[in-house]
């Protein structure tokens, strides 16, 4: 770094000293570090920079750092109101390597249907958060081009690194919100999919059959029942049930869930029971999943898809079927 940039670094510092108070008053944490190798992982090659970090995501300023206000007003914003999060090639090559559900808005400068958009966007920015979804946008049309967009703007999900361009009308929120949490366009292939509470949430209110693991970080016996049950997470999905995992102590104090890692079997909202055998038997948990015992609801008829209806008429001598088909209401 030579005399002309250590100078603009401490005349920026000085500026930006006039504006801790008021971050402090805002709650927001202002610090400084001379270890540019931290900033270069972020993509960062010209110095002074700022980055904001919120819930770890971080968000590049752009402006001109001299304008104390203006970088203040830029603060307040990031964490006031619905933004999402501006960030450039190198920060989100890292973003999609690290983060198992991440959506990317592709825009260009100069482009009012791209500013019409994030607008409508930037109101679904939290709940994405409440799901465990991230939310960038970035400028960068020869990335775009890497993953086939030609026209701007454009919404790519990116699951555990894997690319889904959506194809509808980005102006609905409300729509792209939707599609954002359809179990489908979730799915992680080989993987069971990770999820937050209030994913949880939905999940254990919309589905049928829901089996979820309780687990932990930093826990071996953890790793273990993970590796034995990605074994059997096709053949869960095959006889029609979902399966999550969840690492969150709060969950776990509301399920009365007592030891890490517990598999849950989730009927009908309120009605679940654990499974108390050796989790790192794929086999024996597969076998309770889909037995008699646990795959019935006292005083209502099981819906069942085909795979399970043969085991069910392989497995019993009298059986009873009744086929219908039911018409959504409108």
């Amino acid at each position: 770094k030579d005399v002309s940039d250590s100078e603009e670094c401490e005349k920026i510092l000085e500026d930006l000293e006039n504006i801790d108070t008021e971050t402090d008053r805002h709650a927001i944490i202002l610090v400084k570090t001379q270890q540019t190798n931290i900033a270069k992982e972020y993509g960062i090659e010209e110095f002074p920079a700022l980055i904001y970090f919120e819930k770890r995501i971080p968000s590049i300023y752009e402006g001109d750092l001299s304008a104390e206000e203006d970088v203040l007003q830029w603060l307040i914003q990031q964490k006031t109101e619905d933004t999402i999060e501006s960030v450039n090639r190198e920060l989100l090559e890292q973003l999609i390597i690290n983060t198992q559900y991440l959506v990317v808005y592709f825009y260009k400068p100069n482009c009012r249907a791209c500013d019409i958009v994030l607008e409508e966007l930037e109101n679904i920015d939290d709940d994405c958060e409440i799901y465990g979804i991230n939310f960038v946008k970035i400028q960068d049309q020869t990335l775009a081009k890497r993953y086939g967009i030609k026209n701007f703007p454009a919404l790519v999900y990116f699951r555990n690194g894997n690319p889904l361009i959506y194809d509808d009308d980005l102006r609905n929120e409300e729509q792209v919100l939707e599609w954002l949490i359809e179990d489908e366009n979730r799915e992680l292939a080989d993987e069971i999919e990770d999820v937050n509470g209030r994913m949880l949430e939905k999940l254990i209110h919309d589905k049928p059959f829901l089996a979820v693991l309780f687990y932990g970080r930093e826990c071996a016996e953890c790793e273990e029942a993970l590796d034995a049950l990605e074994e059997i997470d096709d053949d869960i999905d095959i006889y029609g049930f979902d399966f999550v995992k969840i690492n969150d102590p709060i969950v776990n104090a509301e399920y009365n869930v007592q030891t890490l890692p517990s598999l849950a079997l989730f009927r009908k909202s309120d009605q679940y029971q654990f499974y108390e055998g050796d989790l790192t038997d794929p086999k024996a948990v597969l076998d309770w999943l889909t037995s008699n015992e646990v795959f019935e609801i006292k005083d209502e008829i099981e819906e069942v898809n085909r795979k399970m209806l043969e085991k069910i008429i392989n497995e019993n001598d009298f059986v009873a079927v009744y086929f219908c088909m039911f018409y959504l209401k409108k």
